[in-house]
């Protein structure tokens, strides 16, 4: 899945953008954010107790600047880990003593896991190697172990690994013919744990896909014994593990069927690998799954982009179900105190950033536990997401998400970017997006429609754009701001669209497809050649090039009329270019051939690189780089007023351009 994932979007000082972007209405002096400034706001994320009340607890934050893990108690915080590479998903021991995360270097996916004593403070490798990497880790319930996935073999063809910590022996335990997944990319707001331990031990639930849409779930004997096989429903996809049942004889997992196309609550029978019955809400996506035996299942639900919390008392009575917390932005990644009475969970939405929570069960009262917003920066001064739905030519409604210039003294119609997310797998929800709060701040109205591909909005919409990459969803995204257009509030003359990754490659092709209508265009890790990135990426994407687009063997023409590349003379609109030199999701050759191609056609372009990033930014000052030379690129080409004096981008770019 080419995506920019939620560890992608969490994303030197600039001057104050003092010029007029619309009509002024008062005299009231204003003074926008800068990219700095929201680039400020604070993440938190993979939040781990170390105390059941929550006041003791680890998390991954960039308050360093980079994503690092830190340590929050009552007498305030600290961080743990100086890496200045990002931290990846800790996981607390039982004992609660000690730490385990991967990370990588410069974001080459290269990662090895670490162990982190967290009395003594003593950090080690658990691995280190050059040429494949290890992720996706659990403890296991007696805190011995870890399980987790490794490439031993192929480059990003994962399989299954134990390691005994005390003599750090590893053990492999598949060699299945399609990739071991712990968790599917294209659900990843829809699950809280990768591969997930029974409560006893002996098994460790996973599933092989190299589509992420369709596989087999495997339950895989810790001890090297054997492996179950449990297929998904008729016509549906994967199942995804989430906990084993007490008793360990269930499995609870969640997955789509044929009838209803959402992600519903799906139990299985361990001992029979047989799927019980699938149950809960069926018009939404089922989101994180715990199972408590005295609390019953709690979990969350994506209502297109917007996250509810609920609690099912009783697995037999399907129809009681509790609102715990009332759809409101997103809500991610809850950890549940040993004695039930109460939840850890991030939440986040379109003006406050990510912060850490606790819900008490018992009185639903709700603690903040985190403060992510700079001082300086105030939720009331920043654009809410609103929601929107708009019909595609060929009648499909699709939705999304709209954003209002910050400034309260102009009206519309205002310059406009359409901002197509990646994946296509995956979907735009109702979350902090400083990238989007920079460009409303630059005066910008912004447009993120949730595209035919994206998920959580069913299965007949997530595939809607199979062999149809660049034609539907780039109609979608057109019909969405011609909307607004239409509304009075987008500017004709004055509208752009960005991306990155697969966003990027849509960005392209808006750019050949419809060179009078876009204006200036930013993209970011695209594609332009499909038969070329085909190629350069089959070993690790071929599967799911395949389910989702074809192969140029066997759809030559559809390849040849989807890759932009092939249209460049087309192009009218200016073009900047970011890229990661790390990337090896979308190599940084990929966009060599398309600055290669723009030069020789004489088209008005910027290329910039990050020697120290791949595909997803990850360092601070790169990520404020990035989206201030997009805005300061718009603003050039649309013939937009600002304040004269630039200073200095932050960052460590490569630049060069026409």
């Amino acid at each position: 899945m080419r995506i920019a994932i939620m560890l992608c979007i969490f994303l030197a000082a600039l001057p104050v953008w003092a010029g007029t972007f619309g009509v002024k209405t008062e005299t009231k002096a204003w003074e926008p954010y800068t990219p700095e400034d929201l680039f400020s706001a604070i993440f938190y994320h993979n939040p781990q107790r170390l105390s059941d009340d929550g006041e003791n607890l680890i998390y991954i934050s960039d308050k360093s600047g980079t994503f690092e893990l830190w340590q929050r108690t009552p007498s305030g915080e600290k961080q743990l880990t100086n890496l200045n590479e990002r931290v990846l998903k800790p996981r607390v021991s039982p004992d609660r003593k000690s730490v385990v995360f991967y990370s990588d270097k410069n974001g080459d996916e290269g990662f090895d896991l670490f162990h982190l004593n967290l009395k003594s403070g003593e950090l080690i490798k658990l691995t280190d190697t050059e040429k494949t990497a290890e992720w996706q880790h659990e403890f296991s319930p007696d805190g011995k172990k870890i399980a987790y996935l490794k490439d031993a073999k192929t480059p990003f063809q994962f399989q299954l690994f134990i390691m005994d910590l005390e003599t750090k022996k590893e053990t492999m335990l598949t060699d299945a013919t399609l990739p071991i997944q712990a968790f599917s990319e294209k659900n990843a707001y829809e699950t809280n744990r990768g591969l997930v331990w029974s409560r006893d031990g002996e098994s460790i639930a996973v599933f092989q896909t190299e589509d992420l849409s369709t596989g087999d779930l495997l339950i895989v004997s810790s001890e090297g014994k054997g492996i179950k096989t449990i297929s998904p429903p008729p016509g549906g996809e994967l199942i995804m593990p989430h906990v084993f049942s007490p008793d360990n004889k269930f499995l609870l997992g969640t997955t789509k069927d044929k009838e209803h196309g959402f992600l519903q609550l799906c139990l299985i029978d361990v001992e029979k690998t047989s799927i019980v019955k699938l149950f809960g809400p069926t018009n939404n996506n089922i989101g994180e799954v715990l199972w408590d035996e005295k609390l019953g299942i709690i979990f969350t639900q994506n209502f297109a982009g917007v996250y509810g919390l609920y609690r099912m008392a009783d697995i037999d009575e399907e129809g009681t179900i509790e609102t715990l917390l009332e759809p409101e932005g997103t809500i991610t990644e809850l950890d549940l105190d040993e004695g039930g009475r109460s939840l850890l969970f991030v939440k986040n939405s379109g003006i406050a950033p990510t912060n850490l929570f606790v819900i008490n069960l018992d009185t639903k009262k709700v603690k903040q536990m985190t403060r992510s917003l700079p001082k300086n920066v105030e939720s009331k001064n920043l654009s809410p997401a609103h929601p929107f739905t708009v019909k595609s030519p060929d009648g499909l409604k699709v939705p999304g998400f709209y954003y209002l210039p910050q400034d309260p003294n102009i009206k519309g119609p205002y310059p406009a970017i359409a901002l197509a997310h990646g994946g296509p797998e995956i979907l735009a929800a109702d979350e902090f997006d400083p990238e989007i709060q920079a460009y409303c701040a630059a005066g910008f109205l912004v447009v993120v429609p949730n595209y035919r591909g994206s998920t959580g909005l069913g299965i007949k919409h997530e595939q809607a754009n199979q062999k149809d990459w660049g034609g539907g969803d780039l109609a979608d995204i057109k019909a969405a701001m011609e909307k607004f257009i239409d509304e009075g509030l987008a500017d004709p003359k004055r509208i752009g669209m960005a991306g990155a990754s697969y966003g990027g490659y849509l960005s392209l092709m808006a750019a050949v497809k419809h060179p009078d209508f876009w204006k200036v265009i930013g993209e970011s890790c695209g594609y332009s050649d499909m038969v070329y990135d085909y190629n350069l990426v089959k070993d690790r994407f071929g599967g799911w090039y395949k389910e989702n687009f074809g192969t140029p063997s066997e759809d030559p023409e559809l390849f040849f009329d989807r890759s932009p590349i092939n249209f460049f003379e087309n192009i009218k609109a200016p073009i900047i270019i970011h890229q990661g030199e790390q990337d090896t999701n979308v190599p940084l050759e990929s966009s060599k051939i398309v600055v290669a191609a723009l030069k020789k056609l004489g088209k008005i372009h910027e290329f910039v690189t990050f020697p120290d990033e791949g595909h997803c930014f990850t360092r601070r000052p790169n990520r404020i780089a990035r989206v201030q030379g997009t805005i300061e690129f718009f603003l050039k080409h649309l013939d937009m007023k600002r304040n004269d004096t630039i200073q200095p981008k932050a960052g460590n770019p490569i630049k060069e351009g026409t």
